[in-house]
């Protein structure tokens, strides 16, 4: 039997270890190709935004309404759905890779145990295939020729203690010893019953064939704990019972074969294996459990010689003490049995609400483990979804604003044109303001309601400090506006390459003003027509027609608009 299970055992281990192979096989092509899913999903996003890039249409991260080279790719990325439909499988193969790992150290154990099993067997048999069925069958119909002297013992153990009783009738003639004997009794019978318990107990353990000599040690243990609690009532009567003194010992004598043969016996039946298992049966024992439950192993065996010693010391003194008890005891009166059966009641009641509250408390025990399984394994969850959070979650505040410079991906970018278009406008500014103004950006966040990243401001030399540019004049905020154009045609035309703009238009606000910044105003733009670009401006500033030379004069009449050129 023990082979067959250790070969289940194995060939399962065997499977478990091929599924666990192969799952972390599948574990391992799946994560490869997760990762190239998420790699081919971060470089397709530029292509994804591209294609939907709308001709005319702002570009939703620079602005830009021009798309000259629009982002591409030469596959199609994948989409989110792909990519939670692969994670999900990732995480299903992990789990099941943990579930066999656990089946696999379960078989593990389990073939272990059957293999150490398996060691204890042939070493007990060692001494068992020395011999023969016929020796076999000899030892046994010993063991029941001793069986069948425990149960004369036993017998004549009875017919002592009838005989105990009847000495106890004759001198049961004194109320005041009785009085005083009431309740050692009753602590006697309480003793016994202890003991037939213990005896119970131990009578379930041996087989059938041995439950007689069994009752022979309950009655036995039963005159002892009487003849111990009776020590000082019956002290005076120890020449009534001294041929009772004599049957006991003999009785003692035949109760100490009885058990010597019953512990030869099952020393004997421990060697007893699987492969002679019919010639068990032909010995009297039913069924494998039989044999099983008559074994006893060599510390029991020695726990039992000790207490048999024990009982065979005490009987001597108990016997001595009982004689003495019988002289001075001059009536004895039964006790309670009702009361002690109560009580016997009482203490099984209790026993069962002990087993039942204990089997509660188990119940109750598995489900706090299943609950701190579960609370483990939520944990380790946690702590996978949080180690992915912490870079991906990372990565979603820095692109969304969630900072306390409230910038986002697409405002740091236009940022970053925004610095090349100040710095390029900041020269003209300057120029047009004869050094006293530049535009900056704002690094600071003013209001926490808006997002940050793109404010401007312009710096005074007249007064070192920065200003918003709402604050400048109407004539400053023309020439701001201007220096802002230029540079930003000069960026555009910088990062665009192939782009020249040949062409500025400035329609009004030079009227706004004075003669000195008109000046500086127009140097500015001429020195834009110094290097090669056509510069038109639209105005009703009469000053202008004394500095432009070839102008375009549209003078309006009762018939409508005419136009001319000047040269």
């Amino acid at each position: 039997a023990l082979k067959k299970e250790e070969s289940c055992e194995t060939g399962a281990l065997q499977d478990t270890v091929i599924k666990l192979t192969r799952t972390e096989a599948d574990l391992g092509v799946a994560l490869e190709e997760l990762k190239r899913l998420e790699s081919q999903w971060i470089e397709g996003q530029a292509a994804i935004l591209a294609a939907r890039l709308i001709p005319g249409a702002p570009c939703p991260v620079c602005g830009s309404r021009d798309h000259p080279t629009p982002a591409s790719s030469d596959y199609e990325p994948p989409n989110e759905k792909l990519l939670k439909t692969k994670s999900s499988r990732v995480d299903a193969l992990r789990s099941s890779v943990d579930q066999i790992r656990q089946e696999k150290a379960g078989f593990e154990i389990r073939l272990s145990q059957i293999r150490a099993d398996e060691d204890a067997r042939k070493e007990r048999l060692v001494d068992f295939e020395s011999k023969t069925v016929g020796e076999i069958e000899t030892e046994l119909e010993s063991f029941r020729k001793e069986l069948k002297n425990a149960d004369a013992a036993r017998k004549k153990a009875i017919d002592l203690t009838t005989q105990f009783e009847n000495l106890e009738i004759t001198v049961a003639e004194g109320s005041e010893v009785c009085l005083k004997t009431e309740q050692q009794r009753n602590e006697s019978m309480i003793g016994l019953q202890r003991l037939q318990g213990e005896l119970s107990a131990l009578k379930g353990q041996l087989p059938e064939d041995f439950q007689d000599v069994k009752a022979l040690e309950r009655a036995i243990a039963g005159n002892r704990k009487s003849i111990k609690s009776q020590e000082e009532a019956f002290e005076k009567s120890r020449q009534a019972a001294a041929r009772a003194n004599e049957q006991v010992h003999s009785c003692q004598a035949a109760v100490k074969a009885a058990e010597d043969g019953a512990a030869h016996c099952s020393k004997r039946l421990l060697v007893q294996s699987e492969e002679f298992r019919r010639n068990l049966l032909q010995a009297g024992f039913p069924e494998e459990a039989a044999f099983r439950g008559a074994r006893r192993s060599p510390a029991e065996i020695r726990t039992m010689e000790k207490e048999i010693a024990v009982f065979d010391s005490g009987i001597g003194a108990a016997t001595d003490r009982l004689s003495r008890a019988r002289l001075n005891a001059e009536s004895v009166t039964q006790p309670d049995m009702a009361e002690l059966q109560s009580a016997a009641d009482q203490a099984r009641n209790a026993l069962e609400s002990a087993i039942k509250e204990e089997a509660t408390l188990v119940a109750r025990l598995q489900q706090i483990e299943r609950s701190r399984s579960e609370h483990a394994e939520s944990a380790r969850l946690l702590r996978s979804l949080e180690e992915r959070y912490a870079v991906i979650g990372r990565i979603s505040q820095a692109a969304n604003g969630i900072n306390k410079d409230g910038i986002t991906f697409q405002r740091f970018v236009l940022a970053a044109l925004l610095d090349d278009v100040l710095f390029a406008a900041s020269k003209r500014f300057r120029i047009m303001t004869n050094n006293r103004f530049h535009l900056q950006r704002v690094a600071r966040r003013s209001d926490r309601r808006v997002p940050g990243g793109l404010d401007l401001e312009v710096h005074d030399t007249y007064t070192g400090s920065a200003r918003p540019v709402n604050t400048l004049s109407g004539g400053e905020s023309f020439l701001a506006s201007l220096s802002l154009a230029l540079g930003l045609a000069d960026v555009v035309q910088g990062y665009a390459g192939g782009i020249h703009l040949d062409t500025i238009f400035v329609d009004e606000g030079f009227g706004s003003l004075d003669p000195e910044s008109l000046d500086l105003a127009l140097r500015a733009l001429m020195d834009l027509r110094q290097e090669g670009r056509l510069v038109g401006i639209i105005s009703h500033v009469p000053e202008l027609t004394e500095r432009i030379d070839a102008r375009l004069e549209v003078t309006t009449g009762r018939k409508g608009s005419s136009a001319r050129f000047v040269v």
